[in-house]
């Protein structure tokens, strides 16, 4: 009976110590039932809460609490909690996390059992972001409950916070609250299509925001903006003035940005014997002002990206390094290489600013809310003459003429600009700024325009030879750079070669190839010649057809879902194609398919086929817009990508005796 009576203690005591060590709020969150799906979610976010606590000198303390179900084997990876942290201006005060199964806590990871690491990411030198790592992934099985709980303090750069609802998991709990001290303001903004809800203490000084029953959405090819986020809450935090002791940076309009971000960066626009020499040896070399600024941005461009992070406490992420350091080294992150560019188009006698960008599929730059904050890129905005005319020239109130530069991406040509500033809002740093400026949104036909053509010559015996070119232009010719530049070797270039053709063409012999790209014209090209021995399907009565979509159809998206959860993203494209058949002596032309025209809201297709003397010509024009489609837009979009898929499936039929 004693010995029974031990083994019932013990089994007391080891569920008491089970439980010890859990905060009081995980019980009453794991005790949440799981809702009835109806397609199954792998797992379920339980609760994800944040909580910033701001102080009177501008320190915040940032509480987050989270726990998720697992329902799925392949959703174990989410039983790992992280928190990013700045290593030298924060301290993690608090850091457990727990796994709990049928009620009970199997696995518990204290503060010191986190794995210390840096957030070092990929083209990137981190003194300074570091991060710490709770993973109970390989202990978790389905219907295990992770959670975890972490508190950092650090100061505050500038006076603003902000935070994402929604994510791709159905979530029961999402909030957010902050608390600030007396005679402190909280002023809030929500964007987005889905708001919280809120509730505030009656002083102001208390604000929660809660979200419940988030839905699940699925990941699914080319998401739309917004797809699994459903507000961003933007917070700004006042202090009574004057306020002496409040160190975080207070903005009142965008003014005030530029100004602070162009006086920061005032000494880091430097030079160097080298670096002047360098910028003056590429101006020479060029004729025109827009030759000069061509030579320059390319050398810029092919500058190595790193990111260093130093003295972000400080307020230095925003602050460029010195051009004469990001110039001996040959590495820098955008706002180094958009400095350098600056620097170096200074000795060419060029004046250009820094701005500021956002590049971010779910949000826009919100023009109501000041901040430095919302920018996570910098490109270069350059004077220029009234008479250039190129896509990427506005005109901006107070600044005059200028061109839009981005020395981050290499493969964009002066003039142009990367598909992920366009129709975006940025901030020119200067003084003189009048506020937010809008970036144009370039046509299709003229920044995402692909030209094809492709002449089949055909053989008696059924055998064909195809000599083909694409050519790229703006954004369409960027991607056919990269590309080339990455078929270093000749069997990479026959396999980029190949990925021109169609389905139906893939087993074709590449015997020919080349590639060409010419940054003045902003002309990139790819040729190839190919041979077919099987194409051309005979029939009875001396009849033959032959295939004219030769030419891939990998620029078309691809949707095969049958329902759609998300928005689809359609990007802007414009393809121009001409298929030449030139059909051997002895055949003559039995039928030709019918011309086909489809418009659309997403865009356009229209081919037409002709006999021309002993050829068939094929012309075909298909142009997608720049437009995020609503899933309950879903069908109408799929029917048509059908209309002109089954447009596309032409055949000329030959017969024998012309």
């Amino acid at each position: 009976m004693a010995t029974r009576f031990c083994r019932i203690l013990l089994f007391v005591l080891i569920a008491i110590g089970a439980r010890a060590d859990v905060e009081d709020w995980l019980p009453s969150v794991a005790s949440r039932p799981t809702p009835e799906y109806n397609n199954a979610p792998p797992a379920v976010v339980l609760l994800d809460s944040v909580s910033y606590e701001v102080d009177a000198r501008g320190q915040v303390e940032t509480t987050h609490r989270w726990a998720v179900r697992i329902l799925h084997l392949s959703a174990r990876d989410r039983a790992s909690g992280t928190v990013f942290y700045n290593g030298k201006s924060d301290r993690v005060s608090y850091a457990e996390a727990w796994l709990w199964r049928k009620g009970e806590n199997v696995k518990l990871v204290h503060q010191r059992q986190w794995i210390d690491l840096t957030s070092e990411a990929a083209g990137s030198v981190d003194d300074e972001m570091r991060k710490k790592v709770a993973d109970c992934s390989a202990n978790a099985v389905v219907g295990d409950i992770f959670a975890f709980e972490t508190r950092v303090k650090g100061p505050l750069v500038v006076a603003q916070l902000w935070d994402d609802f929604g994510e791709s998991l159905p979530d029961l709990v999402q909030q957010v609250s902050v608390t600030v001290p007396a005679g402190f303001q909280i002023h809030a903004q929500l964007v987005g299509t889905q708001f919280p809800g809120s509730t505030h203490t009656a002083d102001g000084r208390n604000c929660v925001w809660t979200a419940t029953d988030r839905p699940y959405r699925p990941e699914e090819p080319l998401p739309g903006r917004g797809a699994w986020t459903d507000a961003r809450l933007l917070l700004s935090i006042d202090p009574p003035s004057p306020s002496t002791a409040f160190d975080a940076k207070c903005f009142g309009s965008w003014n005030d940005v530029a100004t602070w971000a162009e006086r920061l960066n005032e000494d880091s626009l430097d030079s160097s014997p080298e670096l002047a020499a360098k910028a003056r040896e590429l101006a020479s070399l060029s004729g025109d002002k827009i030759a000069k600024i061509r030579a320059i941005a390319t050398y810029v461009q092919s500058t190595r990206y790193i990111a260093i992070n130093r003295g972000l406490a400080a307020g230095l992420g925003f602050k460029a390094r010195k051009a004469s350091v990001v110039f001996s080294t040959g590495f820098g992150d955008c706002k180094d290489k958009a400095n350098l560019l600056r620097a170096m188009l200074r000795e060419a006698g060029i004046h250009a600013h820094m701005a500021s960008a956002l590049v971010d599929d779910n949000f826009d730059v919100r023009p109501e809310f000041p901040t430095p904050a919302q920018f996570n890129h910098a490109i270069v905005a350059i004077d220029v003459d009234p008479g250039v005319i190129l896509p990427s020239v506005i005109q901006v109130e107070r600044l005059g003429r200028l061109m839009l530069l981005d020395p981050t991406s290499e493969q964009t040509l002066v003039g142009d600009l990367p598909d992920y500033l366009q129709g975006s809002r940025i901030l020119i740093l200067s003084r003189d700024s009048a506020g937010l400026v809008d970036v144009p949104d370039i046509a299709p036909g003229i920044g995402f325009k692909v030209v094809r053509k492709a002449e089949i010559a055909l053989q008696s015996d059924g055998s064909t030879t195809v000599t083909g070119r694409v050519e790229g232009r703006g954004q369409a010719g960027a991607v056919l750079r990269a590309a080339i530049k990455e078929a270093d070797v000749p069997r990479k270039l026959e396999e980029l070669a190949t990925r021109q053709l169609s389905d139906g063409f893939k087993g074709a012999l590449i015997q020919e190839k080349k590639a060409s790209d010419d940054r003045v014209s902003g002309l990139c090209d790819l040729k190839f010649t190919c041979s077919n021995k099987g194409f051309v399907q005979r029939l009875s009565g001396g009849l033959a057809v032959v295939k004219l979509d030769v030419l891939s159809r990998h620029n078309i998206p691809v949707l095969a879902e049958k329902e759609r959860h998300l928005p689809v993203r359609l990007r802007p494209l414009s393809v121009d194609d001409e298929i030449t058949l030139h059909i051997p002596a002895g055949q003559k032309v039995e039928e030709l398919p019918a011309a086909a025209t489809i418009e659309s809201p997403y865009g356009s297709y229209q081919i037409t086929i002709e006999a021309v003397g002993d050829s068939v010509v094929a012309h075909r024009t298909i142009a997608f817009n720049k437009i995020d489609v609503p899933a309950v837009d879903y069908a109408k979009l799929k029917a048509f990508l059908g209309q002109i898929a089954r447009a596309d499936r032409c055949s000329v039929i030959l017969k024998q005796g012309g």
